[in-house]
């Protein structure tokens, strides 16, 4: 995004400031003093557009004749050829979301030939406009007024006028509909037109600062003498809509304008705006959004689940336009719904959520110092920042343990998830007051055990007025330590379990007042079942024969996906009628105990048209092109045909995609009783016969496909006769066949080509076998989609969902470089994946209401699943499920944060990498966490599972933000603690950033050396304490363990030129001069430090740059 003019700033804040009849302008009448007579290239801004390179006139502020005023902008082409086109950056800031126009641009205008060439001259807005952008125009050519509309340059013939007439041409702009209304009016005569055209191309995404559509001006000058004058843009013209509805029947883009009534975006006026997620939706949905909307109001009335993700942030400010000032808010009056991306409060914000109803806030939000008033359940999963209050008066839970970032206030309840992998809790760095109840969520059949540790706060602690809930005060008991509040669990008061009945209300009251961890421990298991009893899903090898099971006898539609054709329907040449039946049947079988028989039912003329009912298995299988004449992919069927009294036998299959048809065989005229038919075979625009058809006999037919020279080679063979494979002739190279249609589209990477299998049954009857179709691997699929729904065949490379089913090895989910803008994939379902890889340097988040399931393949060898991050930070946002062992891998300066929990099942995930892993929400189902890369959180995150690290463990420190590992389970930890802090942040005190509930091993645990020199690590009990204020390190001890000696030899050496992990003057970086102090301080100790054991008289700048360079790391893990 460009930095907005002085003049587009302060349209912008006219806009944002100015009250509902409030009006923004620009008025360009190139008078004096802002204009001068002569060239206007380099005044006010105006440029030489940059995509012609040929000036052809003169272009002017010139005195002579103006049209308005004393000046006007004059254009006199001087020599044939080339353009003089001109425009104008940063002319106006205008933001959608009012009825009707949002902008509206006039101009006056005069043209006449001259001795050149004919005028050619008008005005156009986009984004970017002097680059070649011109998405909204009207022009002059000659004696005829030409508008831009849908990619077409429409003449207005019914407009006459003559050369040197002034025309007024007026454009009202909607980009919420990317319609404009054009007016053209003959000032010397009074004629008008007026006609609405929609946009000449698509003006592109809101890139402004606050979501506002960037307009450029430019100027068509292409010929003859052209007079320009008197150019206003006035925004803002419509009534502002401040009501916005989301009326789609599912998931989609928060910024499709189609998606709301009325049409447009909320959130694009900062503050003015209320979005309602009501009742449109009959299943959970998602919706994802890639900008930074700024709303005053969040409203959510629905049984079902809203799921808002996406790489941008939803916003809340204030409404001070009117006499009142409107708080911001959000309300949900039904259903459990969740906010998945980042939350910004830029005013005190409330949340109310009515009784049964529930909102989940799964990514960071920074208060911004404001205050977060809360009633009814919401679920901070993730933490707060920025400082501010957190002020519940409802139920107040989190999952696992929640930073708050400021201060808590609590008069409700709190709500405290406990059984045996740990207790929630919240992590408070301010003041703590707690009045109201402390609600345990607990059962029989996952038992607390000992004391807990619930709330701890950085300031004071006071929790005077809060008790237990009248259920939970048998069981358990509060108390106080320090700073800290504690839960006993008092086993003796356990409920005594009566009956299986007991044991089944327990689970369920695990699931229904624990629902975070517990609800992804039963998705999980749901998912392995799936899994476990799927049908089989798409392959690389596809086999239809038909059999039971999956196959029942009846009706073919609707089983293993198969469909009826849609052309059969909507190409009036086969009268919109199916003309026959299709079923899977027992009766005379070609192979096996079952094939699908046809029968037609109908005669074609009384169909309207030919009739047909022609099935097909959408995006069966894929192959590649190999850059060789050889064959990509094979297939076959077998077939067999006849006439029924209705019509002769006519029959067929191809491979091809929506209804083109490149790769065909159509048997015709088969009718045992009248001689042979015909087998047709399509060769490039023509469909001959290729051989005889002996009706009523059984034939194979293969197909051999080159993807690289649009052909295929065909062969055929009569079962029944025992004959051998014939090889059928065509008309290109080697007797093969071309497409017949010919080319045929990629998936879009020049090499990919997905298929979908299809049988024609046009009339008579027969039946259709033992279908085969033999492609690539299917070990990876590419993201080639917009923003969208993962379950998009169209969105992928090959054009194969990545969700294993049992029966088949998962593939890999790839995210790479085809796109240079955010992008959010979205899911409402598991998906079951053998892994996930990101590579590119621009941001992907996998958003939703369902999962991503990481499977093991199993056929051909064990195969575990992966993460890996190759390039750029990256997001999960939807629920995460081990199904097997798992590494995840990221690259150097990459980042992947798990903003969602990952439910291990007892499995390991294992990390590694020179990035960065951030689990900022938690893990559950114990199992391992094993880092030998970086593992960073964010606040106090559970991971319920043992960890061993031997790599680095992260964690940041600033005003408002202390990041924690609670661990449920052993801690075994080596390697290195980097500390990361806020800019400007200076640490006092000790903080604790990481407590084991089982075993704390961390002797082999050290600072990173950049932070010796700030910090001393000690352990305390089963905590990992940071105290400020410690001893200073020795130069040299790269590896931190306090002694100079060999072994930090041995990384300086793998560190030279390559990072600045073995960096002892400060410089970040390891070279020659680290060697230096190296060997100077070599035998040196903690223990026995000397003069020598740090810089000479630099020592305090040493100290001063690494506090700098521990500054300037800092990072929010946020989105």
């Amino acid at each position: 995004m460009r930095t907005a003019s002085l003049t587009g700033l302060i349209v912008a804040l006219s806009i944002a400031s100015a009250a509902r009849d409030g009006l923004a302008q620009v008025n360009i009448g190139f008078e004096a003093p802002t204009y001068a007579t002569g060239n206007l290239v380099g005044q006010d801004g105006w440029i030489k557009n940059t995509y012609y390179g040929a000036i052809n006139g003169n272009v002017t502020v010139s005195s002579t004749a103006p049209l308005a005023g004393a000046r006007s902008m004059a254009y006199t082409q001087t020599v044939a050829g080339g353009f003089s086109d001109v425009g104008r950056l940063d002319t106006m800031l205008v933001a959608a979301g009012v009825a009707g126009t949002d902008v509206t641009l006039s101009y006056v205008i005069k043209a006449t030939t001259n001795a050149f060439g004919s005028p050619v001259g008008g005005l156009f807005l986009g984004n970017g406009a002097p680059f070649g952008a011109s998405p909204i125009f009207a022009r002059i050519n000659g004696g005829v007024v030409e508008v831009g509309s849908a990619g077409a340059i429409v003449p207005v013939n019914s407009f006459f006028f003559l050369e040197g007439e002034r025309l007024k041409m007026t454009y009202e702009i909607d980009f919420d509909a990317a319609t404009m209304n054009f007016i053209v009016e003959n000032l010397e005569f009074g004629d008008v037109f007026t006609q609405n055209y929609p946009f000449f191309a698509p003006y592109g995404a809101a890139t402004g600062p606050n979501g506002e559509f960037e307009v450029d001006l430019g100027v068509f000058l292409r010929g003859g003498n052209v007079q320009i004058d008197d150019i206003t843009l006035t925004a803002g013209v419509g009534p502002l809509i401040t009501e916005f509805e989301w009326t789609a029947t599912g998931s989609g883009n928060w910024n499709q304008g189609n998606n709301w009534t009325p049409t447009g975006v909320p959130g694009t006026l900062p503050g003015r705006q209320t979005a309602t997620l009501g009742a449109s939706i009959t299943a959970n949905a998602t919706i994802y959004n890639n900008a930074t909307r700024t709303l005053n109001a969040l409203e959510i009335d629905n049984a079902n689940g809203y799921h808002i993700g996406g790489t941008g942030s939803l916003d809340f400010q204030e409404d001070a336009s009117g006499p009142t000032t409107i708080a911001p808010s959000i309300t949900v009056a039904n259903g459990a719904h969740q906010i998945q991306l980042a939350v910004n409060l830029n005013d005190n914000t409330s949340i109310t959520v009515a009784g049964g109803a529930s909102l989940d806030l799964n990514n960071q939000i920074d208060l911004n110092g404001n205050t977060l008033t809360t009633s009814g359940t919401v679920r901070i999963n993730h933490s707060t920042i920025g400082g501010g209050t957190v002020n519940s008066t409802g139920a107040l839970a989190a999952n696992g343990a929640s930073d708050v970032g400021g201060n808590l206030v609590s008069t409700g309840s709190l709500v405290i998830g406990a059984d045996e992998e740990g207790a929630d809790s919240f992590n408070v760095l301010g003041d703590a007051s707690l009045s109201g109840i402390l609600d345990v969520m607990w059962s029989g059949v996952s038992l607390p055990a000992g004391t807990f540790t619930v709330v701890s706060a950085g300031g004071t602690l006071d929790a005077s007025g809060l008790s237990l809930a009248a259920d939970d005060a048998r069981s358990f008991v509060l108390g106080t330590d320090g700073n800290n509040l504690t839960l006993t669990f008092l086993g003796a008061a356990v409920p005594e379990p009566t009956s299986l009945g007991m044991f089944v209300f327990g689970l369920v009251a695990l699931v229904v007042r624990r629902p975070r961890a517990a609800a992804l421990r039963v998705a999980a298991c749901v998912a392995a079942t799936t899994t476990m009893l799927g049908a089989a899903g798409n392959a690389s090898a596809v086999s239809f024969n038909f059999e039971n099971p999956p196959y029942t006898p009846g009706t073919l539609i609707g089983q293993d996906s198969w469909i009826t054709n849609g052309y059969v329907l909507a190409d009036p040449f086969f009268g919109g009628v199916v003309n026959g039946t299709v079923e899977v049947s027992a009766a005379s079988p070609l192979a096996g105990a079952q094939s699908v028989l046809y029968t037609q039912t109908v005669d074609p003329p009384l169909a309207g048209g030919s009739g047909a009912s022609d099935v097909g298995r959408p995006f069966a299988v894929f192959g590649t092109a190999d850059g060789t004449t050889a064959v990509d992919l094979t297939a076959s069927f077998l077939i067999r045909a006849d006439s029924n009294g209705i019509g002769n036998g006519s029959m067929g299959f191809f491979l091809g995609r929506g209804g083109r048809s490149p790769i065909l065989v159509l048997l015709t005229e088969a009718n045992s009783g009248a001689g042979t038919g015909n087998i047709l075979v399509g060769d490039g625009g023509a469909l001959p016969s290729a051989g005889a058809y002996v009706p009523n006999n059984t034939y194979e037919f293969t197909f051999g496909v080159d993807f690289d020279n649009d052909n295929y080679e065909v062969t055929s063979r009569n079962v029944t006769a025992g004959t051998p494979a014939v090889t059928l002739t065509g008309s290109g190279p080697g007797g093969r066949f071309p497409y017949f249609g010919g080319d045929f589209g990629d998936d879009g990477d020049g090499v990919t080509y997905t298929l979908d299998t299809s049988v024609i049954l046009r009339s008579g009857t027969g039946r259709v076998d033992n279908i085969t179709a033999v492609g690539d691997d299917f070990v990876e699929a590419v993201w080639n989609g917009s923003s969208g729904d993962w379950n998009r065949n169209a969105a992928w490379i090959p054009q194969l969902i990545p969700n294993a089913t049992a029966s088949v090895n998962a593939p890999i989910a790839v995210f790479k470089d085809r796109f240079t803008e955010p992008h959010t994939a979205f899911t409402n379902t598991t998906q079951t994946v053998n892994g996930l890889r990101f590579d590119n340097a621009t941001k992907y988040v996998i958003a939703g209401s369902g999962s991503i399931a990481l499977r093991a393949n199993t056929i051909g060898g064990t195969v575990n699943p992966t993460i890996n991050v190759v390039s750029g930070a990256h997001e999960l946002q939807a629920a995460v499920s081990v199904l097997n062992n798992t590494a995840v891998t990221v690259a150097a300066s990459s980042t992947l944060d798990v903003n969602s929990s990952v439910a291990l099942g007892g499995r390991t995930l294992t990390n590694s990498g020179a990035g960065v892993l951030n689990l900022n929400v938690g893990v559950t189902g114990g199992g391992a966490v094993s880092n030998s890369g970086t593992l960073g959180t964010a606040g106090a995150t559970p991971i319920a599972a043992n960890l061993t690290s031997t790599g680095t463990l992260q964690v940041d420190l600033g005003v408002a933000n202390t990041d924690r590992f609670n661990i449920t389970g052993t801690a075994t930890l080596s390697g290195l603690l980097d500390v990361v802090m806020e800019p400007g942040f200076t640490p006092t005190g000790s903080y604790t950033v990481l407590t084991s509930t089982g075993a704390l091993n961390a002797t082999g645990l050290t600072l990173h050396p950049s932070d010796l020199s700030a910090f001393t690590l000690s352990i305390a009990g089963n905590s990992v304490v940071l105290t400020t204020g410690g001893s200073v390190g020795i130069p040299g001890d790269f590896d931190g363990n306090g002694t100079v000696n060999g072994a930090d030899l041995t990384q300086w050496r793998g560190d030279f030129g390559i990072n600045d992990e073995s960096d002892a003057d400060g410089d970040n970086d390891s070279d020659g001069n680290d060697f230096l102090i190296w060997q100077r301080n070599l035998g040196q100790t903690a223990a026995t430090p000397t003069a020598a054991s740090v810089p000479e008289p630099a020592s305090l700048l040493l100290v001063a740059m690494t506090l700098a360079a521990c500054g300037a790391l800092a990072r929010r893990r946020c989105s």
